[in-house]
């Protein structure tokens, strides 16, 4: 690996180079059990996610370090451990991680090891963009690589200057250069990667998207024709109030009333329901909390707005109607 580092450094454009078993937004990840000691020796557990990278990982992935170091590749072996905000906060809570231990069972090739922390670097994404702040800690790749955790082998990854795109080919001769029989595969940037992780996202937000189109459309020409059944069931009514010198503004007031209470109705059960099933979609939701306000006050506005227009074309016609004629309407 170190070969490989030093070979792929040395290529124009190429800012840094390092490993990982499982690149970010990739699924990838073991979860263990962390433990080490509190206040009065009392035992302290955290589940984790469990990712090996090698030394530069966190600058070549733009992760800002909190505290203490980065991984040194004559200076650390498989025994240190390098955890983010969220581990920290679970497991060492108002204390300073860097210097303290921790133990895992069950890490492959390890068993029940100890490991002593020498940094803290920002909490970040690690399985998918909509995930709530997970923690994670990181174990030095390069100590023991025939340990790696994933089934995919591992990651290159490379920082560069300028396109990251010519550089590929450029990875690949090095890496068949010093094993012709290694395979290469799934090659792509960091942008790439993040949009095929979001794929299934994307499909899913089209298909709502679709379906609240249709059901706009729905409730449009549903709620029109509501309102011009019931605007010509009481065309005999309006005829008679008009007969008795009500104006025409007051029955399209009346009839447009109505309208936008009855779509008032249903979107406040329809914003109540909302609210309540926020929980379930918080998954799917990235950049955008459960509870936007733009969006809970600006989809009923334009509810509003569609249900004003179906509203006012049967309220227009009532208006319109002329007395003697509502009068011998059946």
């Amino acid at each position: 690996m170190s070969q490989l580092r030093e070979r792929v450094t040395a290529l124009p454009g190429v800012k840094s180079v390092t490993f990982v078993d499982s690149i970010p937004l990739s699924m990838g990840g073991a979860m263990f059990d962390f433990k080490t000691k509190g206040a009065k020796d009392q035992p302290i557990q955290a589940t984790v996610g469990v990712y090996m990278v090698g030394a530069g990982y966190f600058a070549t992935m733009g992760i800002p370090m909190r505290r203490g170091r980065d991984f040194e590749l004559r200076k650390d072996s498989g025994a240190t451990l390098i955890v983010n905000e969220e581990m920290a906060r679970q497991l060492y809570s108002g204390q300073d991680p860097v210097g303290q231990t921790a133990s895992a069972d069950g890490l492959p090739g390890q068993g029940t090891r100890k490991y002593e922390v020498i940094g803290v670097v920002r909490n970040s994404k690690l399985r998918t963009l909509g995930e709530s702040t997970a923690a994670a800690a990181y174990l030095f790749l390069e100590a023991k690589p025939e340990d790696v955790f994933s089934f995919f082998g591992i990651t290159v990854v490379v920082r560069s200057a300028s396109a990251p795109g010519p550089l590929a080919g450029a990875v690949r001769d090095q890496i068949h250069a010093l094993d012709p029989n290694l395979p290469v595969f799934n090659i792509e940037t960091m942008n790439e990667h993040v949009n095929k992780s979001m794929l299934l996202l994307r499909l899913c937000a089209t298909l709502l998207g679709v379906f609240g189109a249709v059901g706009v459309i729905l409730a449009t020409v549903g709620l029109y024709g509501v309102m011009s059944f019931a605007s010509r069931a009481r065309t005999r009514e309006i005829g008679i109030r008009m007969a008795l010198g009500a104006q025409p503004a007051t029955v399209l007031r009346m009839i447009t009333g109505e309208g936008l209470l009855l779509a008032g109705i249903g979107l406040a059960i329809g914003l109540g329901l909302s609210f309540a099933v926020t929980r379930f979609t918080a998954s799917l939701l990235y950049g955008v909390s459960t509870t936007d306000m733009a969006t809970f006050i600006g989809v009923p506005a334009v509810m509003l707005g569609v249900a004003l227009v179906a509203v006012l074309i049967p309220a227009r016609r009532a208006a319109r109607v002329q007395p003697l004629e509502a009068l011998h309407y059946e």
